[in-house]
């Protein structure tokens, strides 16, 4: 990699850089929110029971942001500076990429983008930190960064051939992050066409032929039942599932929270189309208007069944990297002092915002740890087996089954020796024998088995007593 001569940074773009560090400090402030809560926790413990990197559906990348956790866990560490290491794992992969992406290759607003992408949906994807969503738009960033700086001019040449090593190097952990990272690939090469005319040079069709490559060998060799597998298997689907669109979960969930999760996203979108007329880019109009409208419909009609809040957030996360991409690529302010001054303040105020939710979200999930703690006093066991009907849902903000995540909340929080773990299922998800079993503590169909040998005593000890459920109703 070759870095930019002009190095140098103007005050809003040096800006972009304390905004990512503040988004860092939100990230180590709420850790145990963030490591105690749905897929994370299952990571977490993963990776500390077997002192060793996890890897979630072929989605290596993930290794990244282990790098710290893993050597920390070998040497012994205690359950919170895991977690606590964990946790800014993440915004430090971050800050890498916006370097790389704005002192290797000049695309200087590369911070203001990152982190209004991670957080212009204001809902629960903060805190689902362990999701491959966010890791994929860092990657897709420096993807778009990399293909932006290429030179009118190309020529075989060493270095060049190093510089498109790079570049489907970025392109792999792109896409390999997450399948989303298919769109954050697509949207970079049609904005540098439109934008370029530079329909000949052969980075880009390289870049293209390469993900098409990996994405069929992907979908050819993922289980069908897999979270990939049957993302794949929807896309072929897609045209059926147009003629549906008025029995969509998904279609009415993103209705309905449109002026509420996502009202940040319509205001920023809205501003866009205005900077982009007043401009008379019109061409870049078209697209920018287009793009994020239909990946909402391919995302609408591709999660037609729904998920959880939680899922459905994260699903239209990438609404974020589409819509401020283009911005920040072409934003500068203006000359003029008075006009400067009010755009950066009206900048300042939508980050502050952002902020500002996560904080009251965290207020609630702070509320989830003290109902937790509310059941455990109740009940007073190690381990309580819950029927959904029995949890006040207004408490917990979302469905989730709390059992790891209950577990690594009250070992780091309280001590190994206050350990306890709240299991919530339907009727139908429980054997009678897992149960009473001293053996099984988790068995969950998602993630598999977990035993109590599995726990390591340095950090918990549950001492296998159990509340039995007089709700519970054995299949």
């Amino acid at each position: 990699m070759d870095l930019i001569k002009n190095k140098k940074l103007s005050l809003f773009e040096k800006a972009g850089f304390l905004i990512l560090l503040i988004y860092t400090f939100y990230c180590a402030n709420y850790t145990l929110e963030r490591v105690c809560f749905a897929d994370t926790s299952y990571m977490f413990f993963k990776i500390v029971r077997d002192t060793g990197f996890n890897v979630e559906a072929g989605r290596y990348p993930q290794i990244i942001t282990q790098l710290l956790l893993v050597p920390a866990r070998f040497i012994g560490l205690p359950l919170k500076a895991l977690m606590f290491i964990y946790s800014i794992s993440f915004p430090l992969l971050y800050f890498v990429c916006a370097g790389i992406s704005t002192f290797v290759y000049g695309f200087k607003k590369a911070s203001w983008a990152l982190v209004f992408a991670l957080t212009g949906g204001l809902g629960l994807t903060f805190f689902h930190a362990g999701t491959e969503t966010h890791q994929s738009i860092a990657w897709g960033i420096v993807f778009f960064s990399w293909l932006q700086s290429s030179k009118p001019d190309f020529a075989y040449s060493k270095s060049s051939i190093v510089r498109l090593v790079w570049g489907i190097l970025f392109a792999i952990l792109t896409l390999h992050s997450h399948p989303v990272g298919l769109f954050f690939l697509v949207f970079s090469l049609i904005y540098y066409w439109i934008n370029t005319r530079q329909f000949k040079r052969p980075e880009p069709y390289v870049i293209l032929g390469v993900f098409v490559f990996l994405s069929l060998i992907k979908y050819l060799t993922t289980d069908t039942n897999s979270y990939e597998g049957q993302f794949f298997s929807q896309i072929i689907e897609f045209p059926k599932l147009i003629k549906q669109l008025d029995s969509n979960y998904t279609f009415h969930y993103f209705k309905y929270t449109i002026n509420t999760t996502y009202h940040v996203y319509l205001i920023a979108f809205a501003l866009g189309i205005c900077f982009l007329f007043l401009r008379s880019s019109f061409v870049n109009l078209l697209f920018y208007s287009l793009f994020p409208v239909g990946f909402v419909l391919f995302t609408v009609l591709i999660y037609h069944q729904g998920d959880s809040d939680l899922m459905m957030q994260r699903a239209f996360l990438p609404l974020g990297f589409f819509i401020s991409i283009p911005i920040f690529n072409q934003f500068k302010l203006h000359q003029n002092n008075v006009i400067k001054s009010l755009q950066f303040i009206f900048i300042i105020l939508i980050y502050f915002a952002s902020f500002w939710m996560i904080s009251l979200q965290g207020n609630e999930m702070n509320k989830r740890f003290a109902y937790m703690d509310e059941l455990h006093a109740k009940f007073n066991a190690s381990r309580m087996f819950l029927n959904c009907n029995e949890v006040d849902m207004n408490r917990v903000g979302v469905q989730w089954s709390y059992c790891l995540e209950s577990l690594l909340y009250s070992s780091a929080n309280f001590g190994k020796d206050k350990s306890y773990m709240i299991a919530v299922y339907s009727d139908t998800e429980l054997k009678r024998e897992e149960i009473f079993s001293d053996k099984v503590l988790i068995s969950h169909e998602s993630f598999g088995r977990i035993n109590f040998s599995d726990l390591d005593n340095r950090y918990y000890h549950l001492d296998k007593s159990l509340y039995h459920s007089p709700h519970f109703i054995f299949p």
